[in-house]
């Protein structure tokens, strides 16, 4: 009996420091990968304090990251750049469409006793234009801010273009492009280039109206101008894109639909 207690005794033993020597490795894991984080932290940290400017070299525009602004500055400051970019890409999807003429409606022509109008009067005014550039704007500055944004806006976007193009996508775009080329021609016949109407296009409506098509067109400028502000603006300026995309639609908006002759708007 006593041989087979020692036993027992030594058995319980071993087990105890096995689970000690467990215990103790899993603590040093641990122990290790904290201290791994707080090295990274402190790398981070020690980095965002060297990026910082001293206050009388800042530039009028300075990234968060090279200023000492407290947590609630930034979030504000980024809420702030966060609204500027729907200004902007409000702004100039607003004047393509008014560029085109799709922000009129049958009403409006009606008034102006506009009897023929070869364009296409889809009423896509402000309201329309500033809903989508404020939906898209959100999500991919979420994309850009959160880490886990993309898991988010990506699907939502999809979501919102697939749905827009239904039943077939392929067929709806196509059909989208061709309205909008005629409408813009029609819109450039009413105002004063009246050679315009011989180069449109016929295009059967079996995707939608022409008013849908062109509403779902400018839904889809709104989101390829916030892909191309957002990304660029977000954190730091990056302007050779937007500045690109931009000014390809003012020349071509400035040089085409306001040197005309005979009609204007505020007379037709």
């Amino acid at each position: 009996m006593t041989e087979e207690k020692k036993k027992e005794q030594t058995s319980a033993k071993t087990d105890v420091t096995l689970a000690e020597k467990k215990a103790a490795k899993k603590a040093a894991k641990k122990r290790k990968k904290f201290e791994k984080k707080e090295l990274k932290r402190l790398k981070k940290e020690h980095e965002r304090r060297a990026a910082i400017l001293p206050a009388a070299k800042r530039p009028i525009i300075c990234p968060p990251d090279c200023s000492d602004s407290s947590n609630k500055h930034v979030i504000f400051g980024m809420i702030l750049r966060v609204f500027v970019l729907f200004i902007a890409v409000a702004g100039l999807t607003m004047f393509v469409t008014e560029a085109f003429g799709f922000d009129m409606t049958p009403e409006y022509l009606a008034s102006k006793d506009v009897r023929e109008y070869a364009g296409v009067a889809a009423g896509a005014d402000f309201g329309y234009v500033a809903m989508w550039s404020a939906v898209f704007v959100a999500l991919i500055a979420l994309m850009a801010l959160w880490k886990y944004g993309a898991l988010v806006s990506i699907p939502a976007i999809c979501a919102i273009a697939v749905v827009s193009t239904l039943p077939n996508p392929v067929q709806y775009l196509y059909e989208l492009a061709l309205t909008v080329y005629n409408g813009a021609l029609g819109h450039m016949k009413f105002m004063g280039f009246y050679a315009m109407d011989l180069k449109q296009v016929s295009v059967s409506q079996t995707m939608g109206t022409p008013t849908e098509l062109v509403r779902t067109a400018v839904m889809l400028f709104a989101l390829i101008t916030a892909a191309v502000f957002v990304p660029a603006f977000i954190k730091r300026a990056r302007i050779v894109l937007p500045a690109i995309w931009a000014e390809f639609w003012y020349s071509s908006s400035y040089i085409t639909f306001p040197a005309r002759t005979g009609r204007s708007r505020s007379s037709s």
